[in-house]
């Protein structure tokens, strides 16, 4: 059972651990690795005093993890798989031996370790495969990393690629058309692009910004960097991309309203062509396609994952949003009358979509600059990383505070600390190490770590 070091009341939570319940992670208890099967105490990986202490340290944590029910605990078992693969490529048994001795081509050697695992001649690389499937595929390279590096920035570029080229067909639509609800498309497509446009200069300007896991620098003299937190352009600018959105489409939502009236009383009409319709149509199935793509792609990449869902989420909601469109634009079409009523509908149908989704977007852009406290169950993760993680946990003597809040889309974390009695060469030492191990995370911008009562 790991050294846990005296933490807040309210977190007390993180140290529970049933060991009567039935547990998802499980020692095996014979070794299949030689030619006759052993105890698993005569197991020659178990032998190395030190794989036996961190793989059964590593089992008492995935259990304790999954007891815990916490989320985004990837990159915590990407840590436990690393350190475990590591000491375990220092040990030998007749399964190691045998590809080493007879196998000198690396495909061989790849086949050999990725087979399923009821093939797998080691009881203890069929658990890291079985506990660790998507490490231990990438570990020994069974996925394709540059066809899916390829696929990833295909798609990147082909979304927007789409979204320039619906555009200009909508142009061409509108000139024919005075449909409200295809104005709004257009506006929704036109504003797809500036997005882009937007997110291009903010991450230009994110990029004069302290880099990430480069805040250990700050001390030199003179500052490289023009703005220590530049990262945050990016929510600035999803900020102001927001509100522009919102304005347009109270605009629209006035004008249809505007267009309702004209209708009702006579003097608007509705003209439309089949091309506008061809045009919508060939929208919906084209973002459909990508939707579908994207997040089949988002799935099995471990680049670009977040642009690839930023776009996934975009081409479906472009697909609820157009084909309400459509629907309305074809009963104006075909069957007149106060039908054409349906098409202005439509378009403040799709406003009032644009503008409820922008206005969430926004909302949650200004809590999380306003440094908007962190769900329970994300702070219960960053401390069980600091109890699992931290190679010096036993100098930790009590966590006083432990706090994860948002500082724009990354966190940072506060912690108040007391240490065992040791030199201020020392602590000063172990406060820097928890620090630069949180830093190092994606999703972390800063970490302070206090120390005293």
């Amino acid at each position: 059972i790991p050294y846990v070091p005296q933490i807040p009341a309210n977190l007390q939570q993180v140290t529970v651990f049933n060991q009567n319940q039935n547990q998802k992670y499980n020692i095996s208890q014979e070794c299949n690795c030689g030619k006759q099967r052993l105890s698993i105490k005569n197991c020659p990986h178990m032998q190395n005093s030190a794989f036996e202490k961190v793989y059964n340290e590593t089992v008492y944590k995935l259990n304790h993890i999954s007891q815990l029910g916490l989320e985004d605990t990837n990159t915590l078992k990407t840590e436990m798989f690393s350190k475990l693969i590591k000491i375990l490529e220092q040990t030998y048994c007749d399964f190691t031996t045998l590809q080493q001795d007879n196998l000198s081509d690396d495909s061989e050697i790849q086949k050999l370790y990725t087979a399923p695992v009821s093939q797998i001649r080691c009881h203890i690389y069929n658990d890291l495969q079985l506990w660790f499937p998507d490490d231990y595929a990438e570990h020994f390279a069974l996925q394709k990393k540059q066809k899916r590096e390829k696929e990833a920035k295909f798609l990147v570029i082909a979304s927007f690629s789409v979204v320039i080229l619906l555009l200009l067909l909508k142009v061409i639509a509108i000139v024919s058309s005075n449909s409200m609800a295809l104005m709004t498309s257009l506006m929704d497509t036109a504003l797809d692009v500036c997005s882009g446009v937007v997110l291009l200069l903010t991450l230009f300007f994110a990029k004069k910004g302290v880099p990430h896991d480069e805040f250990k620098n700050l001390t030199r003299s003179p500052l490289p960097f023009k703005f220590v937190y530049g990262l945050r352009f990016e929510a600035l600018g999803v900020l102001c991309f927001a509100v522009m959105m919102g304005t347009i489409s109270a605009v629209l939502i006035g004008e249809s309203f505007m267009s309702i009236v004209e209708i009702s009383s006579g003097k608007g009409d509705v003209t439309l062509d089949t091309y506008t319709i061809v045009v919508m149509a060939f929208n919906i199935l084209i973002k459909l396609a990508l939707f579908i793509w994207c997040h089949i792609a988002q799935k099995r990449s471990d680049i670009l994952v977040s642009a690839l869902q930023t776009y996934r989420d975009d081409h479906r909601n472009d697909t609820m949003s157009n084909s309400i469109g459509l629907i309305g634009v074809c009963l104006a079409k075909y069957l007149g009358g106060y039908w054409a009523l349906c098409d202005p509908i439509a378009a403040i149908i799709l406003s009032l979509y644009i503008l409820y989704n922008w206005s969430k977007t926004a909302m949650e852009n200004l809590r999380q600059m306003a440094g908007e406290h962190c769900e329970t169950k994300q702070i219960q993760l960053e401390l069980v990383r600091l109890i699992y993680q931290f190679q010096n946990i036993d100098e930790i003597e009590k966590i006083i505070q432990f706090m994860v809040y948002q500082s724009g889309e990354r966190k940072t974390l506060e912690m108040r600390i007391t240490l065992k009695q040791m030199s201020v060469i020392k602590a000063g030492k172990i406060m820097s190490e928890i620090t630069q191990m949180y830093e190092k995370e994606e999703g972390i911008e800063r970490c302070f770590v206090h120390l005293g009562e």
